[in-house]
C-alpha cells in the first residue's frame, strides 16, 4: 500500500475520469456500430434464406447451395453476437475493478499498485475474444456475398 501526497491523489481522480469518459465512448460506439452490423447480416442472410424458400420457379436451378450459404451466414451472425456478449462480460469486469481501484486510491490516499498487473492481465487476455468475433461477422458476410452471386449466376445464365 503506497500513501500518496495530494498531487498523486489528483493524478488517480484523473486517470479514473479519463478511463470513465474512454469506456463510456468506447462502448456507445462499439455497441451501436455493432448493433447495426449484427442486425444487417442477420438481415441480409435471413431475408435471402426466406427468398430462397419462397422461390419456388427457380428452385431447381438454385439448388442446395445458396439455402445452405444464406443459413450459414444467418448462424453466423447470431454466433457473432453471442461472442461478443462473452467479450464485453470478460472485459468489463476488470477494467471496472480498475476503475475502482483508481477511484479508491484518489479518495482515501491509499494505493496499491500490485492490484493492477493482474487486472491489465485480464484485459489483455480478453482480446482472444475478438477473432471469433471479427471472424464469424466477416464469414457471415462473405457467405451472404456468395450466395447472392451463386443464386444471381443461377438465375440468369
Amino acid at each position: 500500500m503506497v500513501e500518496m501526497d495530494q498531487p498523486q491523489r489528483e493524478l488517480l481522480t484523473r486517470l479514473s475520469s479519463d478511463l470513465q469518459t474512454g469506456e463510456s465512448r468506447l462502448f456507445g460506439q462499439v455497441e451501436s456500430t455493432f448493433k447495426w452490423l449484427m442486425a444487417t447480416l442477420w438481415a441480409s442472410n435471413g431475408g435471402a434464406l426466406a427468398a430462397c424458400i419462397g422461390a419456388e420457379e427457380f428452385a431447381d436451378r438454385l439448388g442446395r447451395l445458396p439455402f445452405v450459404l444464406f443459413a450459414l451466414g444467418l448462424i453466423l451472425s447470431i454466433v457473432m453476437g453471442l461472442v461478443n456478449l462473452l467479450y464485453a462480460y470478460k472485459l468489463l469486469t476488470p477494467m471496472s475493478e480498475l476503475k475502482n481501484i483508481f477511484i479508491v486510491g484518489a479518495t482515501t490516499g491509499e494505493f496499491s499498485d500490485d492490484e493492477v498487473p493482474p487486472l491489465m492481465e485480464r484485459i489483455q487476455k480478453s482480446a482472444i475474444f475478438k477473432w471469433p468475433l471479427w471472424s464469424s461477422g466477416l464469414a457471415s458476410l462473405l457467405l451472404f456475398i456468395g450466395g447472392a452471386i451463386i443464386s444471381a449466376a443461377r438465375i440468369w445464365p
